[in-house]
């Protein structure tokens, strides 16, 4: 798993600081990406399941990456 700590900049919003992170997931979507958001505690986390099956790649098999943003409160 790769962990990604970000805090975003004073003037965003919640509902900003949300687009911004799905942004930043387009750039690194595979065919089949999945999220998974939570709270813990002060921390926002979205969990980003990534994944590419034969069919969808020139590799024999698939696979896989699981990144997590943890992002300070807005």
């Amino acid at each position: 798993m790769f962990v990604v700590d970000l805090e975003p900049a004073a003037e965003r919003s919640r509902q900003d600081v949300h687009g911004d992170i799905y942004a930043l997931i387009s750039t690194i979507a595979e065919p089949t990406t999945v999220v998974v958001e939570r709270d813990e505690g002060e921390v926002r986390l979205y969990d980003v399941t990534l994944a590419v099956v034969p069919e969808q790649t020139v590799f024999a098999k698939g696979h896989g990456h699981l990144v997590r943003f943890r992002v300070a409160a807005a």
